[in-house]
């Protein structure tokens, strides 16, 4: 019997939540943020990664009015 995954749909309310809360535990804005990662000076840390998924998906949210499937 297989199992059935199913996709998590964020709103862009919880987007934005994680963002913000991201934004401060490094005291750098998300702007500052997508400038040094763009540039590698930040590494790969999961919180980074994390944080470009996230704005990618904040990004397509806000282009499509939608969440992801």
């Amino acid at each position: 019997m297989g199992t059935t995954v199913r996709p998590v749909i964020f709103s862009e309310t919880d987007i934005r939540r994680e963002i913000e809360a991201l934004e401060a535990r490094h005291a750098m804005s998300s702007a500052d943020f997508l400038v040094a990662y763009t540039r590698g000076e930040l590494g790969d840390a999961h919180d980074f990664t994390v944080w470009s998924a996230l704005w990618d998906m904040l990004a397509h949210v806000q282009a499509t009015g939608r969440q992801r499937p």
